[in-house]
């Protein structure tokens, strides 16, 4: 049976991005079903956590790499690859260095509304581990600020450029779910890329960012590294999670997947362009191609191509090297009926968590590339 629908895309949105899938197992009184990545694939690359010192209210140490993800559920899985613990929360620390200033570019009424609330409200704007993969410090940072939810003003572009400079990384990657464009890409599939571009239902809202319009497109520095181990993980493990997938689709009556999902790095079959598309409302492509996404790129977010605005705008990280690692959380849909909305959301929540765990490794095998 359909829940109903949110009644608007800022509710959509703040589902996806606070949704917690254990919450609601809990809640319902089930169990998610455990994924066991197997010990011999990482063949001695698998990520290991490293105990640091860290003072409150300091920025964040120096890495190698910087990886960024935005969901409640996304930062679960990130966090389960590669720290062996699903409860970011209770086991990753918390940022609070410049909260004061950031936090004071959200309206009070946007604040005072926002689900992650309890962490703004401790000064807390972040989460982050530390763990090293093939010799390399990886920094994990989930922030508590997001394009879609503070306004305008986008004070997580403040952030993002904050905490990159304290990193100093030589590669940032943004990771997540997105919505597939296009009939090719099934849930699970990933997405490589160092483009971006926007697609707003309000152009003329920032103000402060003059320069983000539906007609940029932004190309980040080309990173070199090898794909190999994207090729080791189509081979080996991106088909981990296609029984719970397929158990779900089974159960729900949503769509099946016809293949193994795979990891592609601008090239998807069909597509011409790879760019991640990010909105400032919620969208979803279908069929027939009603908001025009299908000549924009091959998926669709609500993050990444502002944070490589934000990036490019700014001098200190103007040539670092960037790439987008997205998951298909859901496929491209019949149409954008009330009813459909309804049904992909739902696919949304009982897919997004397992569906990253492809991106988590996509993330893993850019880096071992390096």
């Amino acid at each position: 049976m359909l829940t109903a629908v949110k009644s608007t895309h800022a509710e959509l949105i703040s589902d996806r991005i606070h949704f917690d899938p254990f919450a609601a197992a809990k809640a319902a009184g089930t169990r998610l079903p455990a994924i066991q990545i197997p010990a011999s694939f990482w063949a001695g690359l698998q990520p290991l956590v490293q105990k640091i010192t860290y003072k409150a209210n300091s920025p964040l140490p120096t890495a190698d790499v910087l990886i960024i993800t935005w969901t409640t559920a996304e930062a679960q899985t990130l966090s389960a690859v590669f720290t062996s613990n699903h409860d970011y929360q209770a086991t990753w620390y918390a940022y609070t260095y410049g909260a004061q200033t950031l936090l004071k570019e959200i309206p009070a009424s946007i604040l005072d509304e926002k689900a992650n609330a309890d962490s703004l409200g401790k000064g807390i704007i972040g989460y982050f581990n530390i763990v090293t993969v093939d010799g390399k410090t990886v920094v994990l940072f989930k922030p508590e600020l997001h394009p879609s939810e503070d306004g305008n003003k986008l004070p997580v572009i403040g952030l993002i450029n904050q905490i990159a400079g304290e990193v100093n990384p030589s590669l940032l990657l943004t990771t997540g779910t997105a919505g597939a464009i296009g009939s090719y890409l099934e849930a699970a599939d990933v997405v490589i890329t160092n483009q971006a571009r926007f697609y707003l239902t309000s152009p003329a809202s920032y103000a402060a960012y003059p320069g983000i319009t539906n007609s940029v497109q932004l190309t980040a520095p080309p990173v070199s590294f090898s794909t190999a181990y994207i090729t080791k993980c189509n081979q080996q493990i991106t088909s981990l999670i296609e029984p719970d997938l397929t158990a779900i689709a089974k159960a729900k009556n949503y769509p099946s997947l016809t293949r193994i999902p795979a990891i592609f790095y601008n090239d998807v079959p069909g597509t011409k362009l790879y760019d991640v598309v990010s909105s400032n409302s919620f969208s979803l492509d279908d069929k027939n191609d009603t908001d025009g996404l299908q000549k924009l790129g091959s998926v669709n977010d609500m993050d990444d191509a502002f944070i490589l605005y934000g990036l490019t705008e700014n001098a200190g990280t103007a040539k670092l090297p960037w790439l987008s690692v997205r998951n298909i959380s859901e496929p491209q849909a019949p149409d954008l009926s009330k009813a459909t909305l309804s049904e992909w959301e739902e696919i949304y929540d009982a897919y997004g968590m397992y569906t990253t765990y492809n991106s988590a490794l996509a993330c893993w095998a850019v880096i071992c590339g390096l």
